[in-house]
């Protein structure tokens, strides 16, 4: 939890304080530079549209359409304030949506209504102020400003003028904050950290004559950015099932070593026959607590999805001897583990139960314990001619041989 909470506060942090606390230093850049800070931001964020269409990323794409709709009311000169206060309160709530949304392609049904909806919100408040006479306007911009005080005189100086905005700001980053913790994706802390910084911008009045306001939304493009790129990674480079760097990741790395490594095949006992026996379920639970006890591995180890129930270790810098003293050791921890797991009732069953109060304890009887082992093949480099490829195959030698004298062992090459 912990560290799913510094991931997400961290960078924003890092890059917002790091924009407020330069603004006063712009002024010495060259002239040639001021319009980085003036129009660098849309075209930043016109860039940042581009990349999320060709990787296919609605939320992506709405989030940059939030932000320019920011930025634009902090720098422009507005016609009229209806037009800055309705953006107050509805750019939170459109926050709050594109978090809890699902990803979409850009081209869906589904994403295509929620790009109307955000249309639709622009073209209402310009109806509003085009159709509405001055007096009906400040009738509604009063109900917004002050819906629990009699008046501004009873709101604290230090708070938005808009007491209805500032809690609807306050409820939507609450839930923005929750649903970042829960789905723990990069995606999902791009949004949190640019609306942190949206209301920074629409919450905070900053010096008039500073570029900060084009410094934050440069951070908040980065931050988007930084969303896109790492969540690109996750899907080309990491197993979604148990969280592992996958094959091509692996395939990378072996690029990478030197003269000196050793290479581990492990393969789960039994997969298929437990698979059959207790449903594809829960072999993927096992899968997935297989994965993290592998991924644990001490010794200067790194672990991959090789694929099925096969994984794969990396020992840079390491000979067979020390990846299988750390090996067994990995063996142990899933030898020993015992995972509680729910069995599905039958619907008879359930619709019994659901007529019955539920004895004290009978939850403990809906639940049973299921354990694999593993078997692992390691083999380090040996000759100067040699490839990681070949290496890997007297690896999975090895494990065959774990494998057809009894299993649930490490076996060297």
């Amino acid at each position: 939890m912990r560290e799913r909470i510094s991931q997400a506060i961290y960078l924003p942090a890092i890059l917002f304080g790091f924009a407020y606390l330069t603004s006063p230093y712009h002024s010495y850049l060259p002239d040639s530079l001021s319009p980085i800070f003036e129009q660098g931001s849309y075209w930043a964020l016109a860039l940042m549209m581009i990349i999320a269409l060709l990787f296919n990323r609605a939320k992506i794409l709405q989030l940059a359409i939030i932000v320019v709709l920011v930025h634009y009311l902090r720098s422009t000169e507005l016609s009229h304030p209806f037009w800055g206060l309705c953006l107050t309160l509805l750019i939170p709530i459109n926050l709050a949506l594109i978090s809890a949304y699902q990803e979409r392609s850009v081209n869906s049904v589904a994403s295509l209504f929620r790009f109307s909806l955000i249309a639709a919100q622009v073209l209402f408040v310009f109806y509003s102020i085009d159709k509405l006479n001055h007096e009906q306007l400040n009738l509604v911009m009063d109900w917004i400003r002050y819906p629990l005080f009699t008046s501004h005189t009873a709101w604290p100086s230090l708070l938005p003028q808009s007491q209805i905005a500032f809690f609807v700001a306050v409820l939507s980053l609450g839930f923005i904050f929750v649903i970042t913790i829960k789905r723990d994706n990069p995606i999902s802390q791009s949004v949190l950290g640019t609306t942190l910084g949206c209301y920074l911008l629409l919450f905070v009045d900053f010096p008039s004559n500073e570029n900060i306001d084009g410094a934050l939304t440069m951070a908040m493009v980065l931050l988007i950015a930084n969303g896109l790129f790492r969540d690109y990674y996750n899907m080309a480079y990491k197993d979604e099932l148990t969280g592992l760097p996958q094959r091509r990741a692996l395939n990378e790395h072996l690029l990478s070593l030197g003269n000196k490594y050793s290479l581990a095949m492990l393969d789960i006992d039994f997969f298929k026959k437990f698979n059959d026996t207790h449903g594809h379920d829960i072999g993927d639970q096992v899968l997935q607590m297989v994965a993290g006890r592998i991924g644990m591995v001490q010794g200067g180890g790194k672990a991959y999805r090789y694929g099925g129930e096969e994984f794969t270790i990396v020992f840079p810098g390491k000979d067979a001897e020390h990846a299988a003293y750390n090996l067994e050791l990995v063996r142990k921890s899933i030898e020993e583990y015992e995972m509680v797991v729910r069995e599905e009732e039958r619907e008879d069953e359930q619709a019994k139960n659901a007529q019955k109060s539920r004895k004290k304890g009978s939850f403990r009887q809906a639940k049973k314990t299921v354990s694999v082992t593993i078997s692992i093949g390691v083999a380090d480099k040996k000759q100067r001619s040699e490839q990681p490829d070949d290496v890997l195959k007297r690896a999975d030698t090895a494990l065959y041989q774990a494998k057809k004298t009894g299993r649930n062992k490490v076996t060297l090459d």
